[in-house]
């Protein structure tokens, strides 16, 4: 055991001393915060230049009434102007040409958009939007209804579901599925991404010390087991110790960003109360109600997605570092097996691929999670050890039955065992063997006969 205590020591201190730990430890807070904001932000900036769109309108339903926007203009040509505007689109000053036919209110189709460079879909979107509510109120208008107009404008109307969630009792609990479903996407990736990178590093060590000889002087005093158990716990308390720091530095910037939006809602809010006391004073018009209205939904709204995480994290986090760690130890056993079979890396490429399929599979398989969490495909994934560490933490947010998470426990660490005690039969024989291409036929010689 001292032995074993040794080997684990070695292989947590050799790893937290390097530069690259440090570093990146550091930084995967931050790399991880923008892989999730900056594509939101580079969706939401989009395409800033101006577009002009020239129309033909062989209905003249449309004329002068689809509605432009800061980035997109329309200019309304004649049906004899098409031949020209096509041949020299940029010349007209248009970026694209767009047709619609005499069929297009019983035909959707019906309608055709010309460009020199792919339409965007936010383009494509909003023009679509555009004619699909002119239409409508095109066909509305056949049944000779007085004050269309007005009765459209008050009937206009949208609805945002407040989502409540029934426990057992009966209770009452309000909850944001955008928000939970945003969470499970994050753990359950995260610890796809810790299993692999942690398990691979297992895999990694052996081959070095194999290749460099070292394990020959470190097996002739203790035994392959020790040896191999050590190096994974050794890892093992390297990614616990790096994960506690990256939740301390990401609870750092939930609670920051947090008191800045608030702090921000609060001071909007503040300003706009005083505008209007000062308008009401001299008379002028008050801050409408809707914009107070849009404001207080804004800060509820935030307020709802702050307390979601808020409730969900501990125990998200108390179940992450147990499937953590009982999905490392399943995974990173076999690494080991697989590195103790080759003599380099480039020999692993057929060895891992058994153990590299069950976690893509479980990788699909939450996105699949993520829609429906209460599925038997979900269920069953997330009960199967080699893919219920990624696919139940994309269940647990959703809060999911206490007892179908301690029964996929207790199936991952029974499990854990037998893979345990199968690898480390193939390690003892494969840490000394060289010069030979190792396959799964010899592995199985290996287990049988050690």
């Amino acid at each position: 055991m001292n032995k074993t205590l040794l080997i684990i020591k070695r292989e947590f201190l050799t790893r937290v001393k390097k530069k690259s730990f440090i570093i990146m430890t550091l930084l995967t807070p931050i790399l991880m915060g923008a892989l999730m904001v900056v594509p939101g932000m580079l969706a939401s900036m989009g395409d800033t230049s101006s577009k002009k769109i020239a129309v033909v309108d062989k209905t003249k339903m449309f004329v002068n009434k689809l509605q432009g926007t800061e980035k997109v203009s329309f200019e309304y040509i004649g049906e004899q102007d098409l031949p020209a505007y096509k041949k020299a689109m940029t010349d007209k000053g248009v970026d694209a040409i767009l047709v619609i036919n005499q069929g297009i209110i019983n035909n959707p189709k019906d309608a055709v958009i010309y460009s020199n460079e792919d339409v965007s879909v936010e383009m494509s979107s909003m023009i679509e939007s555009n004619m699909e509510d002119l239409i409508k109120e095109e066909k509305m208008r056949t049944f000779n209804i007085q004050n269309l107009d007005e009765m459209l404008k008050q009937v206009k109307s949208s609805v945002n579901l407040n989502t409540i969630k029934l426990d057992e009792n009966g209770m009452e609990k309000e909850t944001n599925t955008v928000v939970i479903m945003g969470i499970a996407y994050i753990f359950g990736f995260l610890m796809y991404l810790f299993i692999f990178l942690f398990g691979s590093q297992v895999m990694r060590g052996v081959i070095e010390e194999k290749s460099n000889r070292v394990v020959e002087v470190i097996i002739s005093s203790v035994k392959p087991i020790q040896l191999m158990m050590g190096k994974i716990i050794g890892v093992a308390a390297v990614g616990l110790l790096q994960f506690t720091i990256w939740i301390l530095l990401s609870l750092a910037i939930f609670v920051g960003v947090k008191g800045y939006m608030m702090s921000s809602y609060s001071e909007k809010m503040a300003q706009q109360t005083q505008v209007t006391s000062v308008m009401s004073a001299q008379g002028g018009t008050q801050i409408s109600e809707e914009d107070m209205a849009k404001i207080q939904d804004e800060v509820g709204d935030t307020t709802k997605i702050f307390n979601s995480i808020s409730e969900r994290i501990i125990p998200i986090l108390f179940y992450f570092v147990i499937f953590f760690l009982g999905g490392y130890l399943l995974y990173s056993s076999l690494f080991a097996a697989v590195g103790s079979a080759v003599d380099n890396e480039t020999e692993t490429q057929q060895l891992m691929l058994p153990i590299t399929i069950p976690i893509i599979l479980a990788l699909m398989v939450m996105m699949h999670t993520f829609q429906n969490p209460n599925s038997s495909i979900s269920f069953w994934f997330s009960m199967i050890p080699l893919t219920s560490p990624i696919v139940m933490m994309a269940r647990i947010p959703f809060e999911i039955p206490t007892w179908e998470v301690i029964l996929s426990i207790v199936i991952l660490y029974a499990t854990i065992f037998a893979v345990i005690w199968l690898s480390a039969k193939i390690y003892r024989t494969g840490i000394l063997m060289y010069g030979k291409k190792t396959s799964f036929k010899e592995m199985l010689k290996w287990i049988k006969h050690s």
